[in-house]
């Protein structure tokens, strides 16, 4: 069976993932440039390096910096590329009254219930 993409909220899903680590007592360190990364071949210590010449030592770390990425080269060991999933994302954002004034948006893609400016539409 072929899996099934799931549209997730990329911002829910990090604060999720985020207060899950910080309730388990692990650290984060944010506002730095990452120039490199290392793991030693021993084992004995990996993480990364920034543009101020810092070394921080990780038991993990999350290379979320994107296809092609230095990390991607590191990990993989060569260039990757990204490929097409067949799927189309369209992301704008602005208050949704203003789409609302529209009537065939207001028709077709109501506003929630629930008080919330927030609509979100997966097809």
């Amino acid at each position: 069976m072929d899996a099934v993409p799931t549209p997730v909220s990329r911002a829910k899903l990090i604060k999720l993932l985020y207060n899950i680590a910080v309730s388990l007592g692990i650290t984060f360190s944010f506002g730095q440039r990452v120039v490199n990364y290392f793991d030693d071949v021993d084992g004995s210590a990996a993480g990364v390096l920034t543009a101020s010449g810092a070394r921080h030592k990780a038991e993990l770390v999350v290379a979320a910096d994107g296809v092609g990425s230095k990390s991607s080269k590191l990990i993989l060991g060569n260039d990757s590329r990204p490929k097409s999933s067949g799927f189309a994302v369209y992301r704008v954002a602005f208050p949704t009254a203003i789409a609302h004034r529209d009537k065939e948006v207001a028709n077709n893609f109501p506003a929630p219930t629930d008080g919330s400016d927030d609509t979100r539409i997966f097809d």
